[in-house]
């Protein structure tokens, strides 16, 4: 499996645009400047997979957040949704299913695939549904 995840993510992908942005941030919790600040900011995502480990890293502005795991193992998440996660990979699509350390946040799903040769990211939190696309760099 992570051979076909290195043949179809990896490599660097550029922000293009998002839908629901803010009422994703609002659902886990940002503040209004965070949040505008957020939508401000255009990601870059660093995909790379060396043997079974997979690294997501993702830089926007000042700031950047780094995820290395293998695929049905646990692993700790950072950023605002600290917490364990897990990863999964089925029918082309990369998702991690992620359990806040803060027990009032929720849980969220962020699901990764490539559509029409772009990177699709779906992120799901308590019923809202926000996607960002992204371009091959």
């Amino acid at each position: 499996m992570a051979s076909e995840i290195k043949t179809l993510f990896e490599g660097k992908w550029t922000h293009t645009k998002s839908e629901k942005f803010e009422e994703y941030l609002t659902a886990i919790g940002i503040g209004y400047l965070k949040r505008k600040m957020a939508m401000s900011l255009s990601p870059t995502i660093t995909i790379s997979v060396d043997g079974e480990e997979i690294s997501v890293n993702i830089s926007a502005g000042p700031k950047g957040n780094e995820s290395k795991f293998r695929l049905g193992q646990e692993f700790t998440v950072g950023g605002e949704m600290e917490g364990q996660a897990i990863a999964t990979f089925e029918a082309g699509k990369l998702s991690v299913n992620i359990t806040p350390k803060d027990s009032s946040k929720k849980k969220q799903t962020v699901t990764r695939e490539i559509v029409d040769g772009g990177l699709v990211q779906t992120m799901e939190v308590d019923g809202v549904i926000c996607k960002r696309f992204f371009k091959r760099s």
